[in-house]
């Protein structure tokens, strides 16, 4: 009987022990998750954000009749900028391929390709591809936000939020 009683206390602790195991797992998982989503999100803005930058100083560089070496100087720097947040915007992009699920792996994809051809346009001299193409970013950022809900179990945002 004593036999017994230790051998069910024994199977308790480690089924314990096991299930403890589990959820610090699954907890560590979701903190990883979150922070390369968070990481990520804050790239994805800074890219976004970048788009703008590179249309202000085309349009700036098409109005002005002045000192086109500092407008060339301008959009140097700033297309510098774009490439090294789109560099690590891409790289944000491999930790959400090893950490995360197809959905925001696609959303992620969208929004680098659509952000991409944009630059692209952008830098081909095209003054009207930003605000043709602005809704479309947007969208494309909303569908990155609700995949990223739903990779961090938050489907409707904080307290039900949409």
């Amino acid at each position: 009987m004593l036999v017994e009683v230790r051998a069910t206390t024994q199977a308790t602790k480690e089924i314990e022990a096991r299930i403890s195991d589990e959820v610090w797992d699954r907890q560590k998982r979701w903190e990883l998750r979150r922070e390369v989503l968070f990481e990520a999100a804050k790239r994805m803005t800074a890219v976004f954000d970048q788009l703008g930058q590179l249309q202000i100083v085309l349009q700036a560089t098409k109005e002005s009749k002045h000192a086109q070496d500092v407008f060339d100087a301008k959009k140097f720097e700033e297309n510098q900028k774009w490439f090294r947040r789109l560099r690590v915007l891409r790289e944000s992009r491999v930790f959400i391929d090893v950490t995360c699920g197809k959905d925001i792996v696609n959303a992620t994809d969208k929004f680098v390709l659509l952000a991409t051809s944009i630059a692209g346009q952008i830098h081909k001299n095209d003054f009207e591809v930003y605000k043709t193409s602005v809704d479309a970013l947007f969208t494309s950022a909303i569908a990155i936000r609700a995949a990223i809900r739903k990779e961090l179990a938050l489907e409707g945002g904080v307290e039900g939020r949409a």
